[in-house]
């Protein structure tokens, strides 16, 4: 019973997006959602076929998933101009990291003391299988999730344009902060 406490949180994270779609979001992205579902459901239930401990394979996946998608957060909002969302997504990302690393060390001395040191092994096999799944599904949600923070609150890029790189302004006019030369004809000092 304990073991499908882990299912809840996992797929309530990759479900998320549904919201997006739920709320008449035009930042939701149905084929994302659906493989980002589609793996962490293959992931998740492995372990029902004898891949890996149910307990450990499902925190692996729970703990990638939430790694990649800070980990997109903080790389989006670093590129925006917002500190205040930035050092948000940075605690979010370092505490994501922190529990991951706690659950990839537990999985491992697990793997250790059971298998002895064999590595292509049927729970080695859930916990790539987790990983994968949760990468894909951390960077796939973190994206949607962050697409529709910066249209909510009108975070925009670092100079004027509203770009900086995705299809902004990137002159050098605009880079060093004076004015705007959309043509490049400013020279470099």
């Amino acid at each position: 019973m304990f073991d499908t406490i882990w299912l809840v949180p996992t797929f309530l994270i990759l479900g998320s997006p549904a919201l997006l779609w739920w709320a008449r979001n035009p930042v939701f992205d149905t084929r994302g959602f659906c493989l980002a579902l589609a793996a962490g459901g293959i992931a998740a239930f492995l372990p029902l076929f004898g891949f890996g401990d149910a307990h450990l394979v499902w925190q692996v996946l729970l703990a990638q998933t939430i790694l990649f998608a800070t980990y997109v957060s903080v790389s989006r909002m670093r590129q925006r101009k917002s500190k205040f969302l930035h050092a948000v997504a940075a605690v979010g990302s370092n505490g994501g990291w922190f529990i991951t690393m706690f659950v990839l060390a537990t999985a491992y001395t697990h793997a250790q003391k059971t298998l002895h040191g064999t590595a292509l092994t049927d729970e080695f096999i859930g916990f790539l299988a987790a990983s994968i799944a949760g990468i894909l599904g951390g960077r796939l949600v973190g994206v949607q999730w962050m697409q529709w923070v910066e249209k909510k609150w009108a975070v925009g890029g670092r100079n004027r344009r509203g770009g900086g790189g995705a299809g902004g302004c990137v002159c050098w006019g605009c880079i060093k902060g004076g004015p705007c030369h959309p043509t490049g004809a400013v020279r470099r000092p």
